[in-house]
């Protein structure tokens, strides 16, 4: 007899029922209740997986923004560069 799949179109697992109780001994409750504690582990995983997502986006933004802004002293360095060197030789 095949196994008889989920639906897995909603957004989490059920809370209960994970596996199919056959004899409904302790074995299938513990097991049961371990797949809660996987699925409640894993749920807690992707929150943090997307808040460091959201973290590491709201970063490179920061790392953009002080990239251009030494980007522009840079510039800034080397123009008076030039202008000090140009003051040196025709001074």
């Amino acid at each position: 007899m095949e196994p008889k799949h989920r639906d897995t179109t909603g957004e989490r697992m059920p809370k209960t029922g994970y596996i199919n109780h056959i004899t409904n001994d302790d074995r299938e409750v513990e097991m049961d209740n371990n797949l809660q504690k996987v699925d409640s582990y894993l749920e807690n995983l992707k929150h943090i997986a997307v808040d460091m997502g959201h973290e590491i986006t709201n970063q490179n933004q920061q790392i953009e923004h002080i990239t251009n802004k030494t980007d522009a002293g840079i510039e800034r360095v080397n123009e008076a560069n030039v202008q000090a060197k140009d003051l040196l030789q025709n001074g």
